[in-house]
This record gives structure tokens, sequence and C-alpha cells, in this order.
């Protein structure tokens, strides 16, 4: 058996992303379900009720939104740091969107079958090993250090009024 290319575990990666997001959109739609009114909208008191449930959908979804644009970003010409951070990344927002959902998923007595499948899905399974298992975090970690303290990790497009407030910080640093 031979280890997979960097291409698989971004392959993977990408995978598992998708399926926490339809787990993600199959809680959401049963939280906006039991919050919805007489009309078309949402109920106050329903939504009131269902603070806690909100509040983990919105953050899940911060995470899900957060791992995509990595994945996005990611340019094929990465350097190997910058994929592997990545990918830990992407793994850790999976993991803690199952998390996050568990309950969600618990409280609506939704079917538990998309989360389950998630979690023994080769792909998650594979993107875990590469990403987040104690060798390749122990590598990653490595490589860190010995970028060293002036090493700058994934490029980010930043707006014109951003860079020149990033431009100002480092000039204070």
């Amino acid at each position: 058996m031979h280890a997979p290319s960097a291409q698989d575990i971004v392959g993977c990666a990408r995978q598992a992303l998708a399926q926490a997001q339809a787990a993600f959109d199959i809680a959401t739609r049963a939280v906006a379900q039991r919050c919805r009114g007489a009309g078309t909208g949402l109920d106050a008191d329903r939504l009131d009720a269902a603070q806690i449930a909100s509040f983990e959908l919105a953050w899940t979804s911060a995470d899900l939104l957060a791992a995509s644009a990595v994945l996005r970003n990611l340019a094929p010409h990465a350097t190997a740091l910058d994929r592997a951070l990545a990918l830990v990344f992407v793994a850790d927002a999976v993991a803690a969107v199952q998390a996050r959902l568990e309950p969600i998923y618990l409280d609506e007595a939704l079917d538990p079958a998309p989360l389950h499948a998630l979690g023994a899905s080769p792909a998650w399974q594979s993107l875990r090993q590469a990403a987040t298992g104690s060798i390749a975090l122990a590598a990653t970690g490595q490589a860190v250090a010995d970028a060293g303290p002036d090493a700058e990790f994934g490029p980010v497009v930043l707006g014109e009024e951003v860079a020149m407030a990033q431009q100002a910080f480092r000039r204070f640093a």
C-alpha cells in the first residue's frame, strides 16, 4: 500500500468538508423548522428557545466557511508546510463541526447516520492520519519551528486598506 499524495489528501479534505457541510445543512433545516412561525418567517419565542442550537450552528457555519476558504485558496504550488497547516486547520474544523452538531442531532431527534458516515469515511480517516496524527503534527510543528520567527505562512489576499494597516503594524512591531 502506498502513501497518499498531497493532492489525494487535499481531495480527502474536500470530501470530509462536503460531508460535514451536508450534516450541517440537515441540522440547520431541523432547527429552522422548529423555529418556524405561523407564517413564513421565524417565531421569536421559538428562536429564543433555540438560542444554544442557533449559536452552535452559527459557530459551525463560520468553521465550515473558513475551512472552505482555506481549501479554495490553497494554491496547487503551495509549499508543503502551507499545505500541512491548511490540512490541520480543515481537520480541526471538521472535528469541531462533528462535536457541535451531535447535540443538535440529539435534540432534534435527527438520524445520526450523516455524522456516523462522516466519522467512518475513508476520506476523513485519511485526512486525520495525514494532518492530525501524532507523526504528522510533529513533522508540521518541526517545519514551523525550522521556518524561523520571520516566516510567513499561507498567502493571504488583503484589501488595500488592510494591507496598509498591516504594514503600519509591522513598522511598529
